[in-house]
């Protein structure tokens, strides 16, 4: 099974990270206050990884970045 972003935060930081918005209408425009909230918070998780210099597991995130949050990120 492939290793999600929700299951890093996790691991790493012992938080919470909410996936509630993921299968959430993204080709509606306006894109809700929540949705934008949801891109930005992921996109603020891989960074705070990436800075925690963890490359094991930045390595393991490439195919969830590609096939998760790229599109999410272009539907905006």
């Amino acid at each position: 099974p492939a290793i999600s972003l929700k299951d890093i935060v996790k691991k790493m930081f012992n938080k919470s990270l909410s996936k509630y918005e993921q299968c959430s209408g993204w080709n509606n425009r306006p894109l809700r206050r929540a949705q934008l909230h949801y891109a930005a918070l992921d996109a603020f998780a891989l960074i705070k990884i990436y800075k925690k210099e963890d490359y094991k597991l930045i390595d393991s995130l490439y195919v969830y970045v590609m096939a998760v949050v790229i599109p999410n990120i272009l539907s905006l």
